[in-house]
């Protein structure tokens, strides 16, 4: 088989991988890239919690040596204060024994002053002496807070932090776990299996992948305007020419699109089959002249729907499309009797190879 352009939910599904920085080649490589991603993000969340054991044990130890330093300062600043308060007793009690004497009054009065704000600073630092340490300590404190907040943080969130050091490959693998299960993970694996299987036919077949096709304006189909379709494949050969519509769904999404009666496979593939017909068949619906010259000198070139099952079955309907699993999709192709030339095969192919550039 001779095959022009590659899988266009691969091609789709490879610019998101790549859109979230993870180089990949093809789609076989994703599931490489995960297991290589996990195996790196192993190595390294175990670094990283071996960081943060590290760290919580300095931190530990900072703690200790600040409480230390809190802890002589405190008592430096209570000495200092009990010094003075010893002062401030002594001086209270000598001030206790001054006596007016006549002509020194107002020496008099100003010791009395003086004594009585004495006393003030005495009850004041008698009072808040605790205060008063915690005052002049407040940055060493704020340190030990901070440290404390710290390691304590680091022992009940290590997990988030391990996390937030590998944010980046952290990043990436979940947006590859996400894509893995994702519609257009599914959707390029089935394609991907319909081309694994079509390969096997002879030369003689031509596999058109990703197709898009436009006319020159629009047509009617099914009481609705139609100019253009993307195709997953294009087959032409010997047995005729066929538009594959691949579907790779769960029990549970195909259960969902057929109950909801929204735009089945069979509305989309008889839709692109119908298109390829008139592209082929251009002639036939032209001038005057063209119509001639088809009716004479041209053979109609007949289109087969087929949808490719590569995941769950989806309801049968009376329906001249074809309903195949994907195994069986090259042994049905070449079960079907003759109906083109090589001619013909060769015709059709030069209308279809200018789309793919080379």
């Amino acid at each position: 088989m001779i095959e022009y352009g590659v899988s266009g939910a691969e091609k789709e599904l490879l610019r998101g991988v790549r859109s979230n920085g993870i180089p990949v080649e093809c789609f076989q490589d994703i599931s490489g890239e995960r297991q290589r991603l996990e195996s790196e993000y192993s190595e390294k969340a175990g670094l990283a919690e071996e960081e943060i054991r590290k760290e919580i044990e300095e931190l530990d130890a900072k703690i200790g040596e600040l409480r230390q330093v809190i802890e002589k300062e405190s008592s430096r600043i209570s000495e200092i204060n009990r010094l003075a308060l010893v002062k401030l007793e002594a001086e209270l009690k000598e001030a206790e024994n001054v006596r007016p004497v006549p002509g020194k009054l107002i020496s008099y009065l100003l010791a009395r002053v003086k004594s009585y704000l004495k006393g003030r600073r005495h009850a004041r630092l008698k009072a808040s002496s605790r205060k008063e340490a915690d005052r002049l300590l407040r940055n060493e404190y704020a340190a030990l807070k901070e440290v404390k907040d710290r390691c304590e943080y680091l022992k009940n969130n290590s997990a988030s932090e391990i996390e937030r050091k590998l944010f980046p490959l952290v990043r990436q693998l979940e947006a590859l776990k996400q894509i893995m299960v994702s519609s257009d993970y599914w959707g390029a694996e089935g394609e991907l299996h319909v081309i694994e299987k079509l390969r096997t036919l002879p030369d003689e077949y031509y596999l058109f992948n990703d197709l898009r096709l436009e006319l020159e304006e629009y047509i009617t189909f099914e009481s609705k305007k139609l100019k253009s379709a993307q195709v997953d494949h294009l087959l032409v050969g010997p047995s005729g020419v066929y538009v594959i519509e691949t579907k790779n769904w769960s029990p549970a999404y195909v259960k969902k699109v057929f109950r909801e009666n929204s735009f089945t496979p069979y509305d989309q593939v008889r839709r692109s089959s119908y298109l390829v017909y008139r592209y082929l068949n251009g002639l036939k619906y032209g001038s005057r002249i063209q119509r001639g010259y088809f009716k004479f000198a041209s053979k109609e070139m007949k289109v087969q729907a087929v949808i490719a099952i590569a995941g769950s079955k989806i309801p049968l309907e009376k329906s001249p499309v074809q309903v195949l699993f994907a195994d069986s999709l090259s042994s049905h192709v070449l079960s079907r009797e003759v109906t083109l030339s090589k001619g013909d095969v060769k015709k059709i192919v030069k209308q279809m190879e200018h789309l793919f550039p080379k």
